[in-house]
Parts: structure tokens; C-alpha cells; sequence
């Protein structure tokens, strides 16, 4: 962001966890499997097999466990991107 001059606001998820209910949102809008990572060190430790976890156990993971959301997760206009490639990044916050 600050290589391209683009202001923003980071949160610290661990100090301000994102609300249930935005969640959801934010699931929904762009898919569970594109925000749960699967391969942090905190899934690796609890074992799970993911698709063996219905919708509901996976948000009830994400919100209890945020490290295990993908990150950056990027928030602009009610509308969210999620993951690292600076281009795709660029096309979120310029479109």
C-alpha cells in the first residue's frame, strides 16, 4: 500500500476481532474456502480435515481463531479481497 501511495487503516485482528455477523458477511460475499487458510500453523495444529467441517463449524473456527483468516484481508466500500497479489489488490482498491 504505502509503495503505492494508497492511505488505509490497519487492524490488528488479534486487538479487534471482526464481528460474527461480518463474518458471515464477508464469507458469503467471497467464499469460505477463499478466507480460511488451511495451510497457517494454526489449522495444521488442530488437525482438521475442512471438508469434513459444515458451514457453520467453519465460521465458528474463523470467529474463535481469526489467525486462521487469509490475510490481507482488505475492506473498501462494504466490499472485501482477501489474499496476497498485488495486482489483483491494485484492480479491488481501483475499481
Amino acid at each position: 500500500m504505502e509503495s503505492n501511495n494508497i492511505e488505509y487503516e490497519f487492524i490488528n485482528l488479534k486487538k479487534s476481532p471482526i464481528e460474527k455477523t461480518q463474518l458471515n458477511v464477508i464469507a458469503n460475499e467471497i467464499g469460505m474456502d477463499l478466507i480460511f487458510n488451511m495451510k497457517g500453523p494454526t489449522f495444521r495444529k488442530m488437525k482438521l480435515v475442512y471438508s469434513d467441517l459444515s458451514q457453520s463449524e467453519k465460521l465458528d473456527l474463523l470467529f474463535e481463531n481469526q489467525g486462521m483468516i487469509k490475510r490481507p484481508l482488505i475492506e473498501k466500500n462494504g466490499k472485501h479481497h482477501v489474499g496476497f497479489d498485488e495486482d489483483k489488490i491494485l484492480q479491488f482498491i481501483n475499481s
